[in-house]
């Protein structure tokens, strides 16, 4: 049950801050994810303070892995902001949504578990409306005479 309430719980809260980043799309991106670094560093040590779970990496390796994965996730997050900030929300949306299938991709590359038919029904799903919903803005970018915008005219109703 506390699964799916922080599923759901992270799916509203996401959707709320991707439109708040669009409305503020007039800031600069430094000024979003300052504030965003911010607010996730006191949320991170305060949770994990009052769960006791804070303690430091006990190797190298690990420590090296953290900051690889901050990097990565910062970059991501301005990647994210000025993305929303450039685009409408929708698109921009669905194409985060190819985050399943790179889950979808890592959890047979490096856990070995066999997918179902449904996570690769799901996967297929999700890469065609994010291949669709990319041809369907280029086709709508094209000029009004070309014969590839009239051959992809069922994507651009």
């Amino acid at each position: 049950m506390w699964g799916a309430v922080a599923a759901i719980s992270a799916t509203i809260f996401g959707a709320n801050a991707i439109v708040l980043i669009r409305a503020l799309k007039g800031l600069h991106f430094s000024v979003i994810m300052s504030s965003f670094g911010a607010f996730a560093l006191f949320q991170t040590l305060g949770f994990s303070w009052s769960l006791d779970v804070l303690c430091w990496p006990s190797c190298g390796v690990e420590r090296f892995l953290i900051v690889l994965l901050a990097l990565f996730s910062f970059a991501g997050q301005i990647l994210l902001t000025l993305s929303l900030q450039l685009e409408q929300a929708g698109p921009v949306s669905i194409a985060r949504s190819a985050d399943i299938v790179f889950a979808f991709v890592w959890q047979v590359l490096f856990f070995q578990e066999v997918p179902n038919v449904f996570s690769v029904v799901g996967a297929i799903l999700v890469t065609s409306c994010v291949i669709l919903t990319g041809l369907r803005k280029w086709a709508m970018t094209l000029p009004h005479e070309s014969s590839l915008k009239h051959a992809l005219r069922i994507l651009t109703k």
